[in-house]
């Protein structure tokens, strides 16, 4: 029976034989485009390979079809009418359900209550366990899945036997279209086997359309009726399984990463491709991150606009292999136990290997290091490594640049491909430029996760309204702690800036390197500091933007950000009131800040409600607005989901706006919390937090209360870190190039100074009226700052000014209003 289109107009019926069409369709983010003119169907009962590399744009798609996003353009025909897909629950209702990565299984609870997850089966007043059993196991014996028991946990089972499940579970909601995000993803060959002839099973029945997103080309083939290729945006291939092959597959992609590469070269200030760079956040917590451009992801850094979908990185794993142009083959060097206050530690030289970090080429591995670096021949921990290969003949190569885009707690794979592309080609190709995870982070193993649900749902207010209100939020921040003690008790002292010092070391070592040199943005700059501190004669060049005051690590650091937000704020509602013909919400900074405070006291009593329930509500909205502290670039847009939400109630802008640049990763606040709680002991007595935040608080109440809970757990800590900072000394080291905006907020002027005062052999570009966090290889770029950053890599070049600021240089104008 055909599906009535939701407003009740009958669309001109599809092709009997499709299940589902899409035509025309696009989805823009910003400036960024995801989709572009889409066209594909899908035919009943036919099981369809959606595949693509990362940023291609295969979650934007999936997001549209499950209901989740509205196209910007085009239509969808399902089942023979035109729908326009209004939830995730509506797309449901129709028949269209989907199978995430996370599968959204509870872990805790039997195999059978997850099959009737939301749909209990009761026999008042209980539930019915016996019918829920017996059903449970009938319907994974129809399906060939083979278990021992359905009354087990979860969490004991296989990864292939939870996808298997969660599969099954979709399936006997009666889909008429399921789709599988990446349902093989980290499987061993047995587990995916499984899912494969669940698959199988799926297309013998022939009664549900599946749409399988994949990155295993092999898989894909060997299981689908159809391919269809993404490619930025865009289906560039639509062929029967039968009729192309993994090389064909291959070939498209790799011509296309060499088109890339070609435009990059020709407009080296545009990033990778010539695109505009993917905007940037701070990570969890206020001390930010920097740079990093992505693809179809939510960003960590403020380098311009871009658009988002949450999905965690990961080392990709491709054929072929080839040794680091910088690093001779054969066994590990010693050296790295240079400062660890341990014995000299080994390691060994890093297996490279070809792969990809969105959708760029590069070189892949995997490198052991000592988890303490006092017991080098102790546990072992590994972290995860990425390089772009120089490029200059090996006469003119400068040796190894390793980056780091901050943080504590940023993923930097992605970051060696965008300085690569950012930087001049002539600097570029000179160097191999080696982007790592830091101990804990990301694809590094293990990756800490203390309690993965923080972040689910509207959480409590951040500003109490009463004594009561603060207690449970000091409850929440004290049983975070807890749980990072209980779940990688054996693991947390050694989450230090310290200790990723080392590491830096270890990996200098493994690549069998005299010296290294850095580059590094936010957290970063600190990083680099104790780096040049512990293992100076070490360092070649060392160039720091948006550089964190080393004696205020990390509590002062932390308050001297709460004012410097708050003025970054005013900026933003003056550019607003002096935009008011676009956006009509005040013609005064003090009118616009009263309908900021508005919305966020109408979503505190009415948060937006996402597909699970609610999901914005004040601190969501806070978060999200935060981001315009850290990039002017983002002001457009900001101001026009909130216009359009004070004026119409229309909510679509702010969840828009939310989900590219508001939401925070676990792992990253995990590590936030575990290194800055770690690095110096925080005031152990709730009364000191409480008193200086009220203090704060009555002159600079955008960031007074927000930044106090997101470190709060350092009050209740495990690890007591020392009692001071680290000393940061700067005597004999070679030339340091550091770069700050005067009203950076993350990281505030007088602080950089600070810094610069401690490192005596260091210059320092100030970008005067600059805001933005991270001011060199940004979108739109400073070509100033640019110019100096690019003679200071590729030939050692300072500017030669006397005083604490050496150059200057103009800050860009602020964005035109839009959205």
């Amino acid at each position: 029976m055909s599906t009535p289109a939701p407003d009740g107009q009958a669309a001109p019926a599809a092709a009997a034989a499709d299940m589902l069409r899409i035509e025309h369709v696009g989805k823009r983010f910003g400036p960024v485009t995801a989709l572009v003119d889409i066209n594909m169907h899908l035919g009943r009962g036919e099981v369809l390979g959606l595949i693509g590399d990362n940023g291609a744009g295969k979650s934007t798609l999936l997001k549209i079809l499950c209901g989740f996003q509205p196209p910007d353009t085009g239509r969808i025909v399902f089942d023979g009418q035109e729908v326009h897909l209004k939830s995730v629950d509506h797309a449901r209702s129709l028949g269209i359900d989907v199978v995430y990565q996370d599968l959204a299984l509870v872990n805790q609870i039997t195999v059978y209550h997850n099959m009737f997850l939301n749909r209990e089966r009761v026999r008042w007043p209980l539930l019915n366990n016996r019918s829920m059993r017996k059903v449970a196991r009938e319907r994974l014996d129809d399906m060939g899945i083979r278990l021992d028991s359905v009354d087990v946990p979860v969490a004991s089972l296989s990864g292939g036997q939870r996808q298997a499940i969660a599969v099954a579970r979709s399936v006997y909601s009666n889909p008429k279209i399921l789709l599988l995000d990446e349902p093989l993803a980290a499987m061993g060959a047995k587990e995916a086997a499984l899912i494969l002839d669940l698959i199988r099973e799926l297309k013998r029945k022939g009664d549900v359309s599946v749409i399988i997103v994949a990155h295993n080309y092999g898989q894909v083939l060997e299981i689908c009726d159809r391919v269809n290729l993404l490619q930025h945006g865009e289906i560039t291939l639509d062929k029967p399984a039968s009729e192309t092959s993994v090389q064909e597959l291959n070939d498209i992609v790799i011509e296309e990463y060499r088109r890339a590469l070609e435009e990059r070269q020709r407009s080296p200030d545009h990033g990778p491709a010539g695109r505009a760079w993917d905007r940037a956040r701070p990570g969890c917590g206020r001390m930010s991150v920097m740079p990093i451009t992505r693809g179809p992801r939510r960003p960590r850094t403020l380098l311009g606009t871009a658009l988002a979908c949450a999905a965690a990185l990961t080392v990709a794993a491709c054929s072929g292999t080839s040794g680091s142009p910088g690093a001779a083959a054969g066994p590990g060097a010693s050296g790295a136990g240079a400062g660890s206050g341990g014995g000299a530690v080994t390691v060994s030289a890093p297996h490279w290997h070809s792969c990809s970090q969105q959708g760029d080429p590069m070189q892949c591995a995997k490198l052991s290091v000592p988890l303490d670096y006092a017991r080098p021949g102790g546990r072992k921990i590994s972290l995860a490594l990425t390089m772009v290969p120089a490029k200059a003949p090996p006469s003119r190569r400068l040796g190894d640049l390793l980056v780091n885009p901050g943080g504590p707690g940023a993923s930097g794979l992605s970051l060696a491909s965008q300085v690569a592309g950012g930087l001049d080609p002539s600097v570029a190709d000179r160097y191999n430029i080696i982007g790592f995870d830091p101990r804990g982070v990301g694809a590094s193993t293990p990756a800490l996760h203390c309690q993965p649900s923080f972040f689910h749902g509207v959480r409590p207010n951040y500003i109490p309204a009463n004594r009561a209100d603060e207690r449970a939020m000091e409850n929440r921040a004290r049983a975070y702690a807890a749980a990072c003690e209980r779940r990688y008790g054996w693991l947390l002292p050694f989450l230090t800036t310290r200790n990723m010092a080392r590491d830096m070391d270890a990996i200098r070592t493994a690549l069998h390197q005299q010296k290294i040199s850095y580059f590094a943005y936010s957290y970063g700059t600190y990083l680099g500091q104790v780096y040049a501190t512990l293992f100076g004669s070490h360092l070649r060049r060392m160039a720091l933007d948006s550089v964190v005051d080393p004696r205020g690590v990390w509590y002062a650091d932390n308050i001297a950000q709460d004012y410097a937000f708050q003025g970054r704020m005013r900026a933003f509602f003056a550019w607003v009131a002096a935009n008011q013909g676009a956006y009509r919400l005040g013609s005064t900074a003090a009118q616009v800040q009263r309908a900021w405070y508005q919305a966020r006291a109408r979503l505190g009593a009415h948060p937006i409600r996402g597909p699970q329930g609610p999901m914005i509500g004040p601190d969501e909205f806070d978060d999200t607005f935060l981001q315009g502290g850290y990039s002017n670039e983002l002001w457009p847009g900001l101001a026009t989901a909130l216009a359009a939400y004070l004026h119409t109630g229309s909510t679509s802008g702010i969840l828009r706006q939310y989900e590219e640049f508001g939401t925070q990763d676990e792992n990253e606040f995990a590590i936030y919390n575990a290194v800055e709680c770690n690095d110096v002991n925080w005031p152990r007595n709730w009364a000191k937090w409480d008193a200086d935040t009220r203090r704060v608080y009555r002159t600079a109440p955008f960031q007074a209360w927000d930044n106090a809970w997101f470190n709060a757990a350092c009050a209740f800590w495990p690890v007591k870190g020392p009692a001071r900072p680290l000393a940061i000394k700067g005597a004999g080291l070679p030339g340091i190039l550091m770069i700050q905006g005067t009203l950076d907020a993350a990281t505030p002027y007088a602080g950089a100074l600070v810094a610069r005062r401690l490192l005596p052999t260091a210059r320092m570009v100030v970008v005067k009226g600059g805001g933005n966090h991270g001011q060199s290889l940004a979108i739109p770029p400073n070509t100033c700052v640019n110019r100096y950053l690019n003679n200071y890599l590729g030939s050692g070049a300072l500017p030669g000014g006397s005083g604490l600021v050496n150059a200057t240089c103009p800050a860009l104008p602020p964005p035109a209003a839009g959205g």
